[in-house]
């Protein structure tokens, strides 16, 4: 399907990029190529050291070199890249770091907030893109901050009951659902058994 006007396609084993006229924009081929968001997909090719991933532009040109060992998705013109083991970093569009963050897991950057992990088996909590601690460790499951909310559990047994936070940590929904679901325009499913 197309997403701001581009396609991914396969060919050969590989994947390039279309337009809607049908016009392959990539300059070469990769084993990976997400979706278009704020004008970069992210790209990846298998290197020494495994996967590397970097970033395209709508034109195709590859903007930031394949180097991360994991790359997401570009939102509100910033996106969340894996430097190393235990060291994350938050890019602008030109790759350039605006902040780097040295925890186990760093992930879901959305809404300004992402989820972290300062271990293994540690908690999941929520920092935002300074790095400062805002929700505390004491989730086994964190979702993504989404139109200011997230789904989180602090069950053991990672199967719920599951609640929703806002952006203070308070719950908006008390942790007695046993499914919930963004649907997106500020409504979400909850479901019991």
């Amino acid at each position: 399907s197309f997403k701001e006007g581009k396609a991914i396609f396969t060919q050969n084993s590989k994947m390039g990029v279309m337009d809607e006229e049908g016009r392959v924009i990539t300059k070469k081929f990769y084993s990976i190529i997400g979706n278009f968001n704020d004008g970069r997909a992210v790209v990846g090719d298998r290197k020494s050291a495994g996967y590397r991933y970097g970033y395209i532009d709508s034109e195709g040109n590859e903007i930031i070199p394949l180097k991360y060992e994991s790359a997401d998705d570009f939102k509100d013109g910033r996106a969340l890249v894996k430097l190393k083991e235990s060291k994350y970093a938050l890019i602008n569009k030109q790759g350039e770091v605006l902040n780097t963050y040295d925890y186990y897991l760093v992930s879901s950057y959305d809404d300004g907030i992402m989820v972290f992990s300062k271990g293994i088996s540690e908690p999941y909590g929520y920092i935002n893109s300074e790095g400062i601690e805002i929700i505390k460790s004491i989730y086994t499951t964190a979702g993504a901050f989404k139109e200011g909310i997230a789904i989180v559990s602090t069950e053991e047994n990672f199967n719920g009951p599951y609640g929703v936070i806002d952006k203070t940590g308070r719950y908006v929904y008390t942790h007695i659902f046993s499914e919930i679901k963004y649907l997106g325009e500020g409504k979400l499913a909850l479901g019991m058994p």
